[in-house]
């Protein structure tokens, strides 16, 4: 049995496909297996693909017949045909470092941490880097339901999934496949869930190496105010889950300030939409915006909510 399962669920990416596939079939820790998964690409990922079917670390190489609209359903395929004790995500446009695997799986020595995960490095199309990290041995372990409270409530602590390793075992006891579901947020709620009752270490290396550019999936679904809808969703879950120790009030201002940052990319329609999921979630936030809001402002707001 392979120690790592690493899924690469792939949609239009042939451009970086080889590249990412490589980074992972030279990482010098070689105790896995590889999952291809492709989403009824309409490039040439497919030929891509197929020119890596029979190397002995591929395990499965599967394609949708019809595209499922969010990678969450990818990743999910995946974890049901993985075969290994820890899993990891390598989304098909970003690549890592060959020594990714090396420096993460050793910190699942302590049979309570769940999630491991790296720090990682935003790149363009470009993809010039300027320094490869020197290994540090450098690392915070962190307390899974105290994670949640410092890191998890105002956005996604752990901003990209071609970062973390994450325990198979773990995933297997969660009640909830909702994660799943979601467009933008699956892996925020993921994490949420896999932190609970757990711990969590943070390589203090940056091993993984992240595209953002225009048109990328998360760029579009920020443009219908994802982040912030299903945000509040994953925020609802993880306060749940934190031992109570943050300000009701003081994350409210954070979140109504995501509010006016993002609302400056929404499309037309989305920013009362929006609104209304944040006072559905608690009538707090209406006196929050009315505060912040001119008063011209808010009246266009409420007839638009209330009316």
């Amino acid at each position: 049995m392979p120690k790592v399962s690493v899924i690469v669920p792939n949609y239009n990416h042939s451009q970086y496909l080889t590249q990412r596939i490589e980074s992972i079939l030279n990482q010098t820790y070689q105790d896995f297996e590889l999952i291809l998964l492709d989403d009824c690409s309409t490039d040439n990922s497919r030929e891509i693909i197929e020119s890596f079917r029979y190397y002995p670390k591929v395990k499965h190489v599967l394609y949708n017949e019809i595209n499922g609209g969010t990678s969450y359903k990818q990743w999910y395929k995946g974890i049901q045909l993985a075969k290994g004790e820890l899993i990891w995500i390598a989304e098909s446009d970003d690549w890592c470092d060959l020594r990714f695997l090396e420096c993460l799986e050793p910190h699942f020595e302590d049979s309570e941490v769940s999630i491991v995960y790296c720090k990682s490095l935003n790149v363009n199309k470009s993809d010039r880097i300027y320094q490869i990290p020197d290994l540090t041995n450098q690392f915070t372990k962190y307390d899974g339901n105290d994670y949640i409270g410092k890191f998890m409530l105002t956005g996604n602590g752990i901003r990209n999934g071609s970062m973390v390793i994450f325990k198979r075992e773990k995933y297997l006891q969660l009640l909830s496949t909702r994660w799943k579901d979601l467009l933008l947020a699956g892996d925020w709620l993921l994490w949420v869930e896999m932190a609970n009752k757990s711990k969590i270490v943070e390589v203090d290396d940056t091993l993984n190496y992240f595209r953002v550019y225009e048109g990328s999936a998360s760029s579009r679904f920020n443009k219908l105010g994802l982040f912030l809808i299903e945000g509040l969703e994953v925020v609802k879950r993880a306060i749940s889950l934190t031992k109570g120790d943050y300000s009701k009030f003081k994350l409210y201002k954070i979140w109504t300030n995501l509010y006016f940052i993002y609302s400056d990319y929404f499309i037309k329609g989305v920013a009362i939409k929006v609104l209304k999921e944040f006072v559905k979630f608690d009538y707090l936030f209406l006196f929050i915006f009315l505060y912040r809001f001119p008063r011209n402002q808010i009246k266009k707001i409420y007839y638009s909510i209330f009316k």
